[in-house]
């Protein structure tokens, strides 16, 4: 059998061929690395995903979202998006809180646990849960940026934008809604200079600051690394956050 010889070219080819494919191989790997280590939600977090006689709680949606029903809904539906890399089950106690007070709530469980991954995920829900009239939408930190790019989309119809340590890279102002936005005066996770530079991009906007609050307790995930330590309980958090909404929609 004849030995096939290459010439210098076709080696080349042949190395950076491999080479490209190594390093495809290995950002795969890395990134598969990156998405499996995120915040896992709380056992407290956990146990909001049971229903009561106030709210019933579905979590058979193929396991794409998660809808807490009022037992005396008011028509109001709030789509939320979680923050980077936090399992979307930590926000299980503020929607719950907030189905108490009558409005229908839904956590989207994003791929990876980013929600950058799904940016239309609010598109699919609105087809499936009825009798909701006023639509708002809204989330924390990458889920909040990621629920404006979606508005800005104008795919449908919303009244309203909550973002949680969170801010809108897009402009806004050309939609008839209204936004609320809560920060707490201990978080260390928010760019606070993007969050100032970019607060012209949301209409109508009502600001609340929540004090002693950090950026990990808008969800139920633990401490986040490299945030600032709360002062305040996550339950005393979780209650401003509600009153505030529900202000905001009167």
């Amino acid at each position: 059998m004849k030995k096939i010889k290459l010439n210098k070219i076709t080696k080349r080819i042949i190395v950076s061929v491999l080479i490209f494919f190594s390093i495809i191989d290995f950002a795969f790997l890395g990134f598969n690395i990156y998405t499996s280590i995120y915040y896992e939600a709380t056992d407290r977090a956990k146990s909001y995903l049971k229903s009561t006689e106030k709210v019933y709680v579905n979590t058979s949606y193929k396991n794409k979202y998660t809808v807490f029903y009022p037992s005396n809904p008011n028509s109001i539906g709030l789509i939320f998006y979680p923050g980077g890399k936090v399992e979307y089950k930590a926000y299980a106690p503020l929607m719950f809180k907030l189905a108490e007070h009558n409005i229908t709530t839904i956590i989207c469980n994003m791929p990876k646990n980013l929600a950058i991954f799904d940016v239309d995920a609010a598109k699919a829900i609105r087809n499936k849960v009825d009798n909701i009239s006023s639509w708002y939408i809204g989330g924390h930190s990458l889920g909040g940026a990621v629920s404006a790019m979606y508005l800005a989309k104008q795919v449908e119809i919303y009244d309203g934008l909550l973002l949680l340590g969170s801010y809108s890279n897009k402009d806004l102002n050309n939609l008839n809604l209204k936004t609320l936005s809560i920060t707490a005066t201990n978080d260390k996770i928010l760019k606070w200079n993007k969050y100032n530079s970019y607060k012209s991009n949301l209409p109508n906007l009502t600001e609340v600051s929540i004090v002693g609050g950090n950026h990990s307790q808008f969800g139920d995930y633990g401490h986040q690394k490299n945030d600032g330590v709360a002062s305040i309980s996550i339950d005393e958090q979780e209650d401003q956050i509600v009153d505030s909404f529900l202000n905001f929609i009167k």
